[in-house]
């Protein structure tokens, strides 16, 4: 669909330096190597395990690993804007495989006003990843923690917020 945001570049590297899912082969013994599955917002190869690959005719590249992300085209400054809601703590925000619908308890977060920052906490953010995705932007700022490397932020729009300000 169309994007007016940052398209997304995606894909797993299990050689990343410090990555918790760093190895060099899965569990089933094939050698791992880095991949993109989603190159400028489209699926370009899927991943599957040597047995998933059977079921699917599909080319073996083993267990997914490390999550690498490219960076986007704004640095944090230029993702801030009046009313802007820097959410980072979330009770459950699991998308519907089937539908892309999410909702989340938002637990932690902060709201950017008048050049000021107010913290915040309770509320619920809901909507689909698809429209969410139509509109999103990643910063330039990169981050690794755990399994991930990629965009340190990410502002996505079209989302519906209830709570309390």
């Amino acid at each position: 669909k169309e994007a007016k945001g940052d398209l997304l570049t995606m894909g797993t590297d299990p050689t990343l330096p410090g990555g918790n899912s760093t190895e060099k082969y899965d569990y089933l013994g094939t050698l791992l190597k880095p991949h993109t599955f989603i190159e400028q917002g489209k699926i370009v190869k899927l991943s599957s395990t040597k047995r998933t690959s059977i079921y699917l005719n599909l080319p073996v590249t083993g267990r997914f690993t490390n999550l690498v992300v490219s960076g986007g085209s704004k640095n944090y400054n230029d993702l801030l804007e009046e009313g802007v809601l820097i959410l980072s703590r979330f009770s459950t925000f699991t998308p519907n495989p089937s539908t892309g619908a999410f909702s989340g308890e938002i637990r932690n977060g902060r709201m950017y006003k008048n050049g000021t920052f107010t913290p915040i906490k309770g509320g619920s953010v809901t909507g689909t990843m698809d429209k969410a995705m139509q509109e999103a932007f990643l910063s330039k700022e990169l981050v690794q923690r755990y399994k991930y490397f990629g965009p340190q932020w990410i502002k996505i729009s079209n989302l519906d917020v209830a709570g309390d300000q």
